[in-house]
C-alpha cells in the first residue's frame, strides 16, 4: 500500500523463475500473507525464462497467471510466436522486452551524446525493430502484444500504426523516459542513469508525450529494477543495469503526465490505473469505481511537492534515478478493499 499501489505484478525474472503453477500460486499467496497490496503473477513464456521451449501456459493461466513474458528479448522469433499464439487461446498478453539483443547492447542511447562521452550505445532502431517484429507476429498469431517499454520516436510510430492496422498491441512508458534526456549520462557518467531502455534525446521525449496523448502508449510502469548500491559503485560501462524506482514512481509519473506533457489527472488515473488493468484483464474488478469493483482508491494531491531521497525508501535498493528531484504529486492515503493506509 506504501506510495499508492493497490495491485502489483511480480514479473517472472526471479530466482527460481515464475514457471511452474506452485510459483504462481506461492506470489499469490505471499501477497496474502503480507498485507495491502493484492499481488498476482506474471509467467515466464518460457521455460527457465531462456526462451527455448515454452512454458506450460494453459496450466500458468489456470493458476492465476495475468499474462506472460521473459522480461528479456526472446530472440527466436518461432518462439515469440507459438507464445503468442497459446497466450491468446486464453485470453492473455505476451509482454514482450523490445530491443533487438544483436543491437541494443550498449550502455546508453546511441548518437551524438554516446559519442562525446566515450561510452557504447544502444541505437534506437534496436527498439524499433523489436516493435515491428513483435507486432506483426501478433497479427500472424492472432495474440495480444504487449511493449513493455517504448521510448523512440520509431518504436512509437510502429506501434501507432499496428493499432491502426487492427493489431492487438499495447505498450507502456517509464516516467524517466518523460522527465530525463541522455544529456545526464553524459555531464554526470552516473550509474543510477544507466537503465533500460536508456535515456534518449528530446526528440524522442516529445514524441513519447505525443504517443500518450493520440493512444500510441497505454500505460505507465515503474521499470523497477532495483540492484545493488555495491554493483553501481563500478565504472559505467562494468555497472548492472537498473534502479530502485517503486517508491519515487507516482510523483515521477504525475510530473511527466500532469505536468511535463500537460495531459491532466484523468489521464494519469488511466495510464496507471485504468489501462493497466484492462490490459491485464482486471477490469471487472480493478482500475474503476463502478459497483461490484473492489474498494481500492487513491487519495492524491497532484500540486504538493516531493524530494526523492532514497533513505527514506523500504527497498533493499537504495540507487533510484529520480534521487534529489523535486515532483509534483504526493500520495495522502491509499484504500485497499475498504481498509486505509497512510501513504
Amino acid at each position: 500500500a506504501r506510495s499508492g499501489y493497490t495491485t502489483l505484478a511480480c514479473l517472472p525474472d526471479t530466482d527460481p523463475p515464475i514457471d511452474t503453477e506452485s510459483a504462481v500460486e506461492y506470489v499469490h499467496l505471499q501477497g496474502e500473507r503480507a498485507g495491502g497490496a493484492e499481488v498476482f503473477a506474471i509467467a515466464a513464456m518460457t521455460k527457465g525464462r531462456k526462451g527455448e521451449s515454452l512454458a506450460e501456459i494453459g496450466q500458468l493461466a489456470k493458476a492465476g497467471a495475468l499474462a506472460f513474458s521473459d522480461c528479456q528479448p526472446v530472440e527466436d522469433a518461432d518462439v515469440l510466436l507459438k507464445g503468442l499464439k497459446y497466450a491468446s487461446m486464453f485470453g492473455k498478453r505476451v509482454i514482450d522486452v523490445p530491443r533487438d539483443p544483436h543491437l541494443g547492447g550498449g550502455v546508453m542511447n546511441a548518437g551524438l551524446a554516446s559519442t562525446l562521452a566515450g561510452l557504447s550505445g544502444s541505437p534506437a532502431v534496436a527498439e524499433e525493430l523489436a516493435v515491428v517484429r513483435g507486432t506483426l507476429l501478433a497479427r500472424e498469431a492472432n495474440g495480444a502484444y504487449h511493449a513493455a517499454h517504448v521510448s523512440t520516436v520509431g518504436a512509437i510510430k510502429r506501434m501507432q500504426e499496428a493499432k491502426e492496422d487492427g493489431i492487438d498491441a499495447s505498450a507502456a512508458v517509464a516516467p524517466y523516459n518523460i522527465l530525463m534526456t541522455e544529456d545526464l549520462v553524459r555531464e554526470h557518467y552516473d550509474t543510477r542513469f544507466k537503465l533500460r531502455p536508456p535515456l534518449r534525446r528530446l526528440r524522442d521525449i516529445e514524441s513519447v508525450i505525443f504517443g500518450l496523448k493520440i493512444g500510441a502508449i497505454d500505460a505507465l510502469i515503474s521499470a523497477h529494477a532495483p540492484v545493488g548500491d555495491e554493483g553501481k559503485a563500478h565504472e559505467f560501462d562494468y555497472a548492472p543495469f537498473g534502479g530502485s524506482t517503486l517508491e519515487a514512481t507516482f510523483s515521477a509519473a504525475c510530473e511527466a503526465v500532469v505536468h511535463r506533457a500537460d495531459l491532466g489527472v484523468v489521464k494519469l488515473v488511466e495510464l496507471a490505473s485504468t489501462n493497466p488493468a484492462r490490459l491485464l484483464g482486471l477490469d471487472g474488478r480493478k482500475g474503476s469505481l463502478r459497483v461490484g469493483a473492489d474498494g481500492d482508491v487513491v487519495l492524491f494531491d497532484p500540486n504538493t511537492s516531493v524530494k526523492i531521497d532514497s533513505r527514506d525508501f523500504i527497498s533493499k535498493s537504495h540507487v533510484c534515478p529520480y534521487e534529489g528531484m523535486t515532483l509534483r504529486g504526493a500520495v495522502r492515503a491509499t484504500v485497499i478493499a475498504g481498509k486505509v493506509f497512510g501513504a
